[in-house]
């Protein structure tokens, strides 16, 4: 049978209805197209709207849900700050990561979006690091190559989704530790109004397990330099920079004020100095609480502590490049309070008077002194100075 046979009309149709008749058919076929094309798209739009309700609508009732980030080196006080912030902020109000079963219930270890610091090390290659020498591990805790990797919102929605699972959705605070310093990196993944709090520490009072103490110096340079200009650079809207040893030694002035920071910010969902003034906290009914319950001794003078963190002092000066490095850096540290006397290593008089938050959102820290940091930084993990450092 032959397609006129099959289809007789057609070909009895003249010329002119022929043509009319295909075109017809064409133009029926490409609307056909289309709408399904168009159900398609919908469809997929209608999966994120639905994903995007659906964390909305498990937010607290009065829709103020806040992300606090805890950032710092290994070591540093990230869990030291993280119990305090709960015990400022109330623990009936926030709601944190606990019995995860991951190691010390790191918010890196439970998310299946961006690489653990682990993963970082076992493959320095992610963070455009080719070598395991010392003068490169820096860049591991803040890895720039990853903020072009996350710049997609359903990674930003996986990632709130995988912390969620571990957090009680109707508290208005939520938070997450992990001693990475990837600042740039979730406030680029955020998707409610979040909050970075940087603990910072002495750069010979912290340590990683499997790096050598004379290196830690350069690694926290390294790591500080970047991560002030990155405030500076990446506009992270909320944030504050805390001193370790001011939190521990003077917890009743540190906490308050960083309770109405973190308050006043996430409340707002813009940066604190756009707030008149710290009186508006009784706008939004929010009565700050003293701190009574929390006892920072046991985590700043502990013995053991203290004789471990003496000994790096003796390895560092007895070691010429370390202790090379320890002056050109004193300038910098005792603009952070830091000195380099094992016996006077933290000196609160030499900062600024006023606020007990060494920086924040509307006090940021001054371009020109970041700009030499990170020269002096420069200096020391650049190519040419391979070999003043040591293998960990």
């Amino acid at each position: 049978m032959t397609v006129a046979d099959r289809f007789p009309t057609m070909f009895k149709l003249p010329k002119k209805g022929l043509i009319i008749f295909l075109l017809v058919v064409f133009i029926s076929v490409k609307t056909y197209m289309n709408n399904k094309n168009l159900k398609r798209k919908a469809k997929v739009t209608t999966k994120a709207d639905n994903t995007h309700r659906n964390l909305q609508s498990q937010r607290s009732p009065a829709g103020h849900t806040c992300l606090i980030n805890i950032h710092g080196l290994h070591h540093s006080g990230t869990g030291t700050l993280r119990r305090a912030i709960v015990q400022a902020m109330g623990p009936e109000l926030i709601s944190e990561h606990v019995d995860t079963k991951a190691i010390n219930d790191e918010g890196q270890h439970i998310q299946s979006v961006y690489p653990s610091f682990v993963d970082r090390l076992n493959d320095p290659t992610i963070c455009g690091v080719k070598t395991h020498l010392t003068r490169k591990l820096g860049r591991l805790y803040y890895c720039p190559e990853l903020l072009d990797t996350v710049d997609d919102i359903k990674k930003k929605f996986t990632l709130f989704k995988d912390w969620s699972k571990h957090w009680d959705m109707s508290k208005p605070y939520l938070v997450q530790k992990t001693p990475t310093m990837d600042v740039a990196l979730l406030e680029q993944l955020k998707v409610t109004p979040t909050f970075h709090a940087i603990i910072m520490r002495h750069p010979l009072r912290w340590f990683k397990e499997g790096i050598r103490e004379i290196n830690l110096p350069i690694i926290w340079l390294d790591v500080w330099s970047h991560t002030l200009e990155q405030i500076l650079e990446k506009d992270i809207q909320n944030f504050a920079v805390i001193n370790y040893e001011m939190m521990v030694t003077a917890p009743n002035e540190v906490l308050p004020e960083l309770h109405d920071m973190i308050t006043m910010e996430c409340l707002s969902g813009r940066r604190a100095s756009e707030i008149e003034n710290h009186d508006n906290l009784a706008k939004y009914g929010v009565t700050p609480g003293p701190i009574t319950t929390w006892d920072s001794k046991e985590d700043f003078f502990d013995e053991q502590n203290i004789v471990r963190e003496k000994s790096l002092w003796f390895k560092c000066n007895r070691d010429a490049h370390c202790r090379e490095l320890m002056n050109e850096l004193s300038p910098y540290m005792s603009k952070f309070g830091y000195s380099w006397d094992p016996d006077n290593f933290f000196l609160p008089n030499e900062l600024k008077p006023g606020s007990k938050i060494l920086f924040s959102s509307h006090n940021l820290p001054s371009l020109d002194f970041v700009k030499k940091m990170k020269s002096l930084a420069w200096k020391y993990t650049s190519a040419g100075n391979k070999e003043k450092l040591t293998k960990t």
